[in-house]
């Protein structure tokens, strides 16, 4: 059973929705025993208006840093013996994301990643229908602007994850990128790629005149089988991340390894494809 949680990366806005979803718990963690860190101060730097705690001495970790951090940390906590939750992109490459997972094994804890996604219900009613439809169309397109070079690990990297999960039930981790391209839209990325037994394709980007969050599964006519929009439809917040904190939670305390970490590690390996082929120079 786990006593004690470290949400590490407390200052940045996914860190603090970490912290406030654990904090509104009733069934599984004390709220005085979860605790905010920074990951600087494992380096000796004190940050003012942080509340520092050793991530090892707590049962489980949180790991909402910036993506260019996670190898290192994740690293030490799994060498420490600490069950470990991820923020999406586990890493910015696929060869740190797969040590990060054998790791997890070879010290039997638990490792999940940040794709709240697949916790949300209207994922999970969909599922039978998403399972068995030969493709997938992903949509994440927001108002918030950013560098477009940010794209394939904050926004795509969540419909390739999800695509791994739906597409290699039968036909394991295989993939193949046939597209990556800035559309006539300098500000969206399209992608088309197989995975497992399931062609898809992506559409991303920021700077949106409207956000849109959809999946979109159909038969080889063209005919729509499952439609997911990850927006609430009564307008309120959906509550992925508690249902993530949840599974997380419940792993943690019956010491069951998470398989499906697996399939975010896969989708790393392709997402590095696409930045290397759109962004050759890097982010």
């Amino acid at each position: 059973m786990i006593d004690s949680i470290c949400v590490y990366g407390y200052h940045g806005n996914i860190g603090k929705h970490h912290y406030r979803k654990l904090s509104e718990r009733e069934d599984t963690v004390d709220p005085g025993t979860i605790y905010t860190g920074d990951y600087i101060k494992l380096y000796g730097v004190d940050v003012g208006g942080i509340v520092a705690y050793n991530a090892f001495q707590t049962d489980a970790v949180i790991l909402a840093t910036p993506s260019n951090t996670h190898y290192e940390l994740a690293k030490i906590a799994i060498e420490g013996g600490t069950h470990l939750l991820v923020e999406k992109p586990i890493t910015l490459n696929y060869k740190e994301a797969q040590t990060l997972y054998r790791l997890a094994q070879t010290y039997n804890v638990v490792f999940y990643t940040g794709h709240c996604y697949r916790y949300l219900p209207q994922f999970r009613e969909n599922l039978p229908e998403l399972f068995h439809t030969p493709m997938l169309d992903f949509k994440l397109l927001v108002k918030h602007d950013k560098p477009l070079s940010e794209a394939v690990f904050d926004l795509a990297i969540h419909g390739i994850e999800i695509a791994f999960f739906l597409g290699d039930q039968q036909k394991g981790r295989n993939f193949n990128l046939k597209s990556a391209h800035i559309g006539d839209k300098s500000n969206q990325i399209h992608i088309e790629a197989n995975i497992g037994s399931k062609h898809c394709k992506f559409v991303v980007g920021y700077g949106q005149q409207e956000d849109v969050r959809t999946l979109k599964g159909y038969n080889i006519n063209g005919d729509t089988e499952a439609f997911v929009d990850f927006h609430s439809s009564d307008g309120k917040e959906p509550d992925a991340m508690s249902n993530l904190h949840a599974a997380f939670i419940k792993s943690c305390n019956v010491g069951v390894f998470n398989p499906e970490a697996e399939h975010a590690v896969a989708a790393i390996q392709l997402a590095e494809q696409i930045q290397n082929k759109l962004f050759p120079k890097g982010i």
